[in-house]
């Protein structure tokens, strides 16, 4: 997949799918990112970067052009217009897991290793909710119990998805941080941001994408 596969563009703003594996902005020079792609493409030296999504996690973002874009967008996920769904395959871990719930933890984060984790500290962490829905759970040759997951996402923390399924058993097949890779798996991590949704910054309309990620043909019908 060309790193560039644009879903939407404007004078105010631009749509993404970002393939795995690129980084949304990176600091190394030799390492291309998303955001210096979208800076060439559009001939400009600056983007507005709304939200993120992790290295190895493919999906959609959406970039401002302009600053007033830039706010209107920010502005948005603070005050949670913006919707962001995400398809997860995940390794099922505990019996007695609820077909559907929401997930309330606290996150710190330690930047110098790149990793989060949940703290039962009073006071320390940053809120982290996500809403999810168990849609499909199947056996494979190994005996491994796979399930394919919707996840809302209502706070954004960094590798929040990741951590928090992990954390509740059913941690995300192909991640190699938090997740569970069985022996003989050799593919990406499976999770991608595969809707999203907003309102325009200048006309207020009601702006929808979508897409179907690769690993998705994993499951079965």
């Amino acid at each position: 997949m060309n790193p560039l596969d644009i879903l939407y563009e404007d004078k105010d703003l631009i749509v993404v799918h970002k393939p795995s594996g690129v980084a949304v902005q990176s600091g190394r020079i030799t390492e291309p990112d998303l955001a210096s792609m979208l800076c060439t493409y559009l001939k400009t030296d600056h983007i507005g970067i709304i939200h993120r999504l992790d290295q190895p996690v493919e999906g959609i973002l959406v970039f401002g052009k302009n600053k007033a874009a830039a706010s209107s967008l920010s502005a948005q996920i603070r005050e949670r217009i913006f919707n962001k769904t995400y398809d997860v395959i995940s390794v099922l871990q505990s019996a007695d897991l609820p077909e559907k719930g929401r997930l309330t933890d606290s996150i710190e984060t330690d930047r110098k290793r790149n990793l989060s984790f949940i703290t039962d500290v009073a006071g320390a962490g940053k809120e982290a909710i996500l809403d999810y829905r168990i849609c499909k759970d199947w056996t494979v040759e190994d005996g491994t119990r796979l399930i394919h997951i919707k996840v809302d996402l209502v706070t954004g923390r960094r590798h929040q998805i990741r951590l928090q399924l992990s954390h509740a058993g059913m941690p995300i097949l192909g991640d190699r941080k938090y997740g569970k890779t069985p022996d003989g798996y050799r593919g990406n991590i499976c999770l991608a941001a595969t809707g999203l949704s907003f309102r325009h910054p200048t006309s207020n309309e009601l702006l929808e994408y979508k897409i179907t990620p690769e690993f998705i043909k994993m499951i079965p019908a």
